[in-house]
């Protein structure tokens, strides 16, 4: 058999499992599936990997369904899948797993920042020429809005990130909080 073609075709599965299988409630069938990995004592790291290496045709137009962004999806929270199993993979105890994700993503999100610094540091309206410069040119280059602008624009995750800390309720906002009410 090709390479690039599974081992096992629907014609196998017609034959092992026969039609009626095709009928099942989506829950049997992850049941079915799932068992069938547990007997074959296929490790679910290892499957997953498998998933997204192979060259199987198939398996990676599933891998790349999985992987894609699906604008149009009815279900907001379902629109881009890897973000699913995040938020469970994260609500999964508050033990050492969220420990190791938040680790995980820690190089990400350094990444992230790096390339947000680099397109601010880019910005054409953030250069200064000193032939030009004048008291006025420099103070609309450093007006709050302008700099919140370029920002925004062109590092929203760490817009997002400070943001985040400045209008935490550390502390200080809940002691104010508890005057005020």
């Amino acid at each position: 058999m090709p390479s690039d073609q599974l081992d096992y075709d629907d014609n196998f599965w017609k034959h092992i499992l026969g039609p009626q299988y095709m009928k099942c409630k989506p829950e049997n069938k992850k049941h079915l599936l799932f068992s069938l990995l547990c007997y074959l004592q296929i490790p679910l790291l290892d499957f997953l990997e498998w998933t997204f290496k192979s060259d199987i045709t198939t398996v990676r137009t599933r891998a790349g369904r999985f992987l894609g962004y699906h604008a149009t999806g009815l279900d907001e929270e379902r629109r881009f899948p890897p973000a699913v199993i995040f938020r469970l993979w994260h609500g999964f105890g508050e033990g050492k797993a969220r420990k190791h994700l938040h680790e995980m993503i820690h190089s990400c999100a350094q990444e992230i920042a790096l390339e947000e610094s680099d397109a601010i540091i880019k910005d054409k309206t953030l250069k200064i020429k000193t032939s030009e410069l004048t008291q006025d040119s420099f103070e609309r280059l450093l007006t709050p809005d302008m700099l919140l602008e370029v920002y925004r624009n062109h590092a929203p995750f760490t817009w997002k990130v400070l943001e985040t800390i400045s209008a935490s309720p550390n502390l200080y906002r809940k002691r104010k909080h508890l005057e005020f009410a």
